[in-house]
């Protein structure tokens, strides 16, 4: 999955999820997955249940799951919010 994360669409989800989500603690949620970031910015957090994607300064990013049928999943759902129409 490393070479398959598009870091453009996840940043848009991310933005999609703060501008549109429920606030939850310290993140936003929409569609199941929160979007959570360091005090600066420079870090993304994206998970659900399952998963959790961070991204890092300089486009790194790493991807905790308990199997790779969850990360299928996951990425599926950011694909649906990516693609999703928000007022």
């Amino acid at each position: 999955m490393k070479n398959e994360l598009d870091i453009h669409q996840t940043l848009k989800v991310f933005q999609k999820i703060v501008k549109h989500g429920q606030k939850r603690g310290e993140g936003h949620q929409l569609n199941g997955i929160t979007a959570l970031s360091d005090f600066d910015g420079y870090t993304i957090v994206l998970k659900d249940e399952k998963v959790c994607l961070t991204v890092h300064f300089h486009n790194k990013y790493d991807i905790e799951s308990d199997n790779k049928l969850a990360e299928q999943e996951f990425f599926e759902r950011l694909r649906e919010i990516d693609r999703k129409k928000y007022d």
